[in-house]
């Protein structure tokens, strides 16, 4: 987790726009709930793939996209309910 790498440098948490990142509170806890449902949503999908070897956001948008127009794995139905745990 992020918290855990920050607190490693002494940095106790960090800010995202208004969202406080700091020990497990709310927000730590949602971020590794949409973390685990993305890696149960992917399982062992090309997307998956292209989200371990990309290094770079815009890269991975960019390569995520060719392989959703080119009839791979469909990031929408990947990403539909990422926002819930329970599915």
């Amino acid at each position: 987790m992020a918290v855990a790498e920050f607190e490693k440098l002494g940095i106790s948490g960090f800010k995202i726009g208004s969202a406080e990142f700091e020990g497990e509170n709310e927000n730590v806890m949602r971020g590794r709930n949409l973390s685990q449902a993305l890696r149960r949503s992917l399982g062992d999908s090309p997307a998956l793939k292209l989200i371990q070897s990309e290094t770079e956001i815009k890269s991975l948008i960019l390569r995520l996209m060719r392989l959703v127009r080119h009839g791979g794995s469909s990031a929408f139905e990947v990403l539909k309910d990422i926002d819930d745990p329970e599915q």
